[in-house]
């Protein structure tokens, strides 16, 4: 199964979806562990503290809003994966980034985190067969299969990562 095969109607996540590589779910969730594992952390090093605009996240809050995120995602796609209908609430990412501390931490143990989430992702969905991927849960307000939470796991770091491209590595 891949991206294709995922019905989805217009949401907030799609954004995240549209942008993940249309590969098997786990083949796309070891590429994206590559694209960690292969960022230019002595680059980023050097950009430190900098962000390319006042009140913009930093390097260090980018890496710890994913560690975040996903942290949420998956708990959201335990649920779907069981048939646990409870409704999780929207989490604030700014309230969490402002309490995170991610900027009295060092980048390389943020970063080796967020591998480490990244792959106990990946062995969550390899546990899962068809039917549980094909399984439905509500992420936020969306409605989606298992497999599309995924998706949304691969495409927000993709996003993210492409902002680092964009504006922080021309710092």
């Amino acid at each position: 199964m891949t991206k294709r095969d995922i019905q989805l109607s217009p949401g907030y996540f799609n954004k995240y979806l549209d942008i993940a590589p249309d590969l098997p779910v786990m083949d796309a969730f070891s590429e994206s562990l590559s694209q960690l594992l292969d960022f230019d952390t002595e680059r980023l090093l050097q950009i430190g503290s900098k962000t390319y605009q006042p009140g913009k996240w930093t390097i260090n809050d980018i890496f710890q809003h994913l560690i975040d995120a996903e942290r949420m995602f998956t708990y959201r796609v335990l649920l779907a994966a069981r048939n646990d209908s409870t409704n999780t609430h929207d989490f604030d990412e700014k309230y969490i980034a402002a309490n995170s501390n991610a900027n009295k931490r060092n980048l390389g143990d943020i970063i080796e985190e967020l591998t480490i989430v990244r792959q106990s992702t990946l062995h969550l969905f390899k546990s899962f067969d068809r039917d549980i991927l094909l399984r439905r849960g509500l992420n936020g307000k969306q409605e989606m299969p298992v497999t599309a939470f995924g998706y949304c796991i691969i495409g927000h770091q993709i996003w993210h990562l492409n902002i680092i491209k964009e504006k922080y590595l021309t710092l």
